[in-house]
């Protein structure tokens, strides 16, 4: 391969800048503030070599732009996504990393507190990827990279300013790296210089001057780590200080809410349960969304929907504890999960659509297989049959995440329910049957004149269950409970209203006195159903908590006790008692009529039918036309416009979108608004207007009036009065100008070009100095 003579290849200062890209990323990485920053040296290193690779090449800086651009389009949305639960596919991992951008843009934009920092990492890695990747490139096609090393200094230097610490090694190394790469690029423009001339160099020379520069880099540094600061910008009450400080405020205050979620090197989580939870006094719930679930199929009938959290077995000192704490690893490559259940469960599939950070997983009663890693609470009952208690999650779920989940739905029959034997596991008797040492008396004789007259659990559970719907009136907020009484019993013989956890706990507290085994369950109620009854979206108002009874041969069921949750009525079944049937004790009685037991719904085998024929006649509700309908429609467009693009190139009529909507407007009689005026009218200009018309852009930039009828000798004397500095540019290109236009002279196209820009650049600068420096400091930039 032949030897480039217009490009910089130094190994040497490609590796000093590269050190220096990769310190920045080790610094921020240091800072722990977010476990993902790790990704920033993947970023670091990519990006560099794709820079240094396209800086390199035979293609053009415009091309290069556009290819570079394409890359970093697929490079950093997979980049992001590397550190994403591992067993997801690739397009869950993108779907993902959208949706924690979305949730958290709409949060910043609504005065949300924003609690994922997503939007913090995706900002540093392009600011990363951008000062890399040009980094590289102008090193190997210009040899002066300073731009993306200052702004790579600007980031170390702005991480010392948000995280305040010892004087590390970090900035030392990154200052001492920039010193010798100022030395290598010097040394690199020399030795280009000298061969051109003809210099003979000997061969030492490049490694003596290296040598000489990082001693020199050294000292240096070693020097300044113990000189006290720099004073003018940074001396306490400075007019500079003040005007800096105001410019920045504004930004600061949105910056902060993206680094909210960085105040230490762990993120809280917001949803999680503990070991215990207390029975509270309750709060005002808001219509926040929490999750939306999508389920595969229709809820089985005689059903209702609870996202799981956590299941709590021991009540003491009025708070729910578990002291289930066995820890199992689970995997994506995990077998299912084994309950203790009938096998003729409903199984479904559920997707859930996070709006809050997790710690743990929401599910379904009995979740069998999870497309997350996660560690298992559950009490062990034999070599793959497990008593779940919650499920812990390894990494957070940040809020717009999603994850699966295939669980048991729990649809007992009454009849299955009324006949199982009251013969209980001992793993069930010594765990869920606990009371405390001083519990009232009192509770347990309610319970038991409750369920006088009732002959199975069953029965008794749904007359405890009513009871308390019954009588006691649900009230979202309550008053402290008296310090010399039981809060469960205030709340069944004095106040007798409250809210969830006092209605679940009573029952399970009084299913325990008569025998027979519960426990509490905290988590979310179903939520409001879509019309199709297959999405359920959550809000904050749906947080609950509610029992769960042991049966022989069935496992665990929900019951409802709280009055503000809908009634929830189950299958009545067929009893394999034909006396049962006949007398039509299957139906529940009416005292209990406003429960479980209440218009017992038929068997089950009848529904399940007309939900096939359900499914059947929604898929024929929309034809395969109506479906094709927006594509054919877009695919049509795109078509069009391709063929009116052929067509205006053929007859050599150049394709300008803002002189055709114009027309368009114009054609239609409607008013064509200031902004598409101004755009039609500067692409008919030639390009030498259109260079010309950077001092109108000045003017504009610098918020000075134009008047209207200047000619082109007064629009320049007017900007030489203002900007005398500039006035040999400005002079030169109204020659030019006026050349092509009043002269048969050709003037030079490139020249005015060149003019333009510099005018442009130095008037920018020219204000910035104003805004920093004041104006008696300020020198012509020519």
């Amino acid at each position: 391969m032949i030897k480039r003579t217009d490009r910089y290849w130094n190994i040497p200062a490609l590796l000093c800048l590269l050190a220096a890209f990769l310190i920045t990323a080790f610094r921020i990485e240091s800072t722990n503030w977010t476990a993902e920053l790790e990704i920033l040296k993947l970023v670091t290193i990519i990006g560099f070599v794709i820079g240094m690779g396209f800086g390199y090449s035979y293609f053009k800086r415009g091309l290069s732009s556009v290819l570079i651009l394409l890359y970093s389009l697929v490079l950093i949305p997979w980049m992001l996504t590397i550190t994403a639960e591992q067993s997801l596919s690739p397009i869950d991992k993108l779907n993902n990393l959208y949706g924690r951008i979305g949730n958290t843009l709409y949060q910043l934009f609504n005065n949300i507190g924003v609690e994922d920092p997503i939007l913090f990492l995706v900002f540093l890695s392009i600011v990363i990827w951008i000062t890399v990747v040009w980094g590289g490139f102008w090193m190997t096609r210009l040899g002066s990279p300073w731009l993306p090393l200052l702004i790579s200094g600007i980031t170390i230097f702005t991480t010392e300013f948000y995280y305040i610490n010892d004087r590390n090694f970090y900035t030392a190394a990154f200052v001492i790296v920039s010193l010798v790469l100022l030395s290598q690029i010097n040394i690199m423009h020399s030795f280009k210089r000298w061969k051109k001339n003809g210099v003979l160099v000997e061969f030492e020379t490049e490694f003596n001057i290296g040598r000489s520069a990082m001693l020199s880099a050294l000292i240096l540094v070693i020097l300044a780590w113990n000189v006290t600061g720099i004073v003018a910008a940074f001396s306490k009450d400075s007019p500079q200080q003040r005007k800096l400080f105001g410019l920045v405020e504004n930004f600061r205050v949105q910056f902060a809410k993206i680094t909210a979620p960085l105040q230490g090197p762990l993120i809280i989580q917001q949803e999680f349960f503990g070991d215990s939870v207390g029975l509270g006094t309750g709060q005002v719930l808001g219509d926040d969304v929490v999750l939306e679930v999508e389920v595969n199929s229709n809820r089985p009938q005689g059903t209702r929907y609870y996202w799981r959290a956590r299941t709590y077995d021991r009540y003491q000192n009025q708070s729910w504890e578990s002291t289930i704490n066995n820890e199992i690893e689970y995997t994506v490559d995990s077998e299912d999960l084994n309950h203790p259940i009938s096998a003729d469960f409903a199984v479904r599939d559920f997707k859930f659509q996070t709006r809050i950070n997790l710690g743990l997983l929401y599910t379904p009663t009995y979740p069998l297989e999870i497309n997350r890693a996660n560690t298992v609470l559950a009490e062990l009952i034999s070599d793959n049959i497990i008593d779940l208690s919650a499920l812990i999650l390894e990494k957070t779920i940040f809020a717009g995440e999603s994850y699966e989940v295939r669980g048991y739905i729990p649809d007992p029959t009454i009849a299955q329910m009324r006949e199982t034997e009251l013969v209980y596991p001992d793993w069930v008797t010594q765990t869920y049957l606990q009371l405390p040492a001083n519990f009232p008396e009192r509770i347990r004789l309610l319970a038991e004149e409750i369920t006088e007259d009732k002959d199975t659990a069953y029965d008794k559970v749904v007359s405890i269950t009513n009871y308390l719907r019954k009588n006691i009136e649900y009230q979202e907020q309550i008053p402290e409970p008296p310090q010399n009484m039981d809060p469960i019993e205030w709340f069944l013989f004095e106040h007798k209203a409250g809210f969830c956890n006092y209605y679940a706990s009573s029952e399970v507290l009084m299913l325990r006195s008569i025998g027979i085994p519960a426990r509490m369950v905290f988590g979310y109620a179903q939520g409001e159903a879509d019309q199709a009854g297959r999405t359920f979206t959550v809000t904050r108002k749906s947080s609950h908590a509610w029992p769960e009874v042991y049966f022989p041969d069935i496992g665990w069921v929900e019951f409802e006790p709280t009055g503000s949750q809908p009634v929830l009525n189950r299958l009545a079944g067929v009893s394999s008692n034909p006396q049962d049937n006949q007398d039509g004790s299957i139906n529940p009685e009416s005292e209990v009529s406003i429960d479980e037991g209440n218009n017992a719904l038929p068997d089950r085998d009848l529904y399940e039918e007309f939900e096939d024929l359900e499914d059947i006649t929604t898929s024929i509700k929309t034809p395969i036309a109506v479906i094709l309908l927006p594509y054919a429609l877009g695919v049509g467009f795109i078509a069009a416009i391709v063929l009116i693009l052929i067509k205006r190139n053929r007859e050599g009529k150049p394709f300008h979108p803002p002189i055709i909507l114009e027309q368009l407007f114009e054609k239609n009689g409607w008013k064509t608004p200031v902004w598409l005026k101004r755009w039609s009218y500067y692409v008919r200009l030639s390009p030498i207007e259109k260079s010309f018309s950077t001092i109108s852009w000045i003017f504009y930039f610098l918020r000075k009036p134009i008047v209207q009828g200047w000619t082109a000798a007064e629009l320049v004397n007017e900007f030489n009065i203002y900007l005398p500095h500039l006035s040999v540019y400005s002079n030169q290109m109204l020659v030019e100008y006026q050349k092509a236009l009043y002269s048969p002279q050709i003037p030079d196209p490139d020249l005015i070009r060149s003019l333009s820009r510099k005018m442009l650049s130095q008037s920018i600068i020219f204000q910035l100095k104003k805004i920093f420096v004041s104006e008696d400091e300020i020198e012509a930039p020519i």
